[in-house]
């Protein structure tokens, strides 16, 4: 991948959760990493391609493989300025840690 095309700044987060006085679940997220990377829209063809019905895959989001991000999985989000992604599938790119390629739908997570 060309490295100017990763012209995002995005910042990882990962999820915590404690429970509040009823017990009920409270989520917080914690920023991991800000990163660069390449937020791709996908076409109707590709949506359809990846056979998610349930969480329409809308993006996908590439960024490089670092130590601090390494630990990577479907309960991260992505905050980018305003809006926020949901991980849908976290791919290592032909898996030689340089890579990362993030199936994503726009909008958080419901629980």
């Amino acid at each position: 991948m060309n490295p100017g095309q990763l012209d995002k700044r995005i910042t990882l987060q990962s999820p915590s959760g404690s429970q509040d006085a009823l017990g009920e679940r409270i989520t917080t997220w914690t920023d991991v990493a800000t990163v660069c990377a390449r937020i791709r829209g996908l076409t109707t063809r590709e949506a359809m391609a990846a056979g998610q019905r349930q969480a329409m895959t809308s993006h996908m989001v590439e960024i490089r493989y670092a130590v601090n991000v390494a630990a990577i999985t479907t309960d991260w989000r992505i905050k980018f300025g305003a809006r926020f992604f949901t991980i849908d599938g976290v791919i290592n790119v032909s898996e030689k840690n340089e890579m990362f390629t993030l199936a994503c739908t726009e909008g958080a997570r419901t629980e």
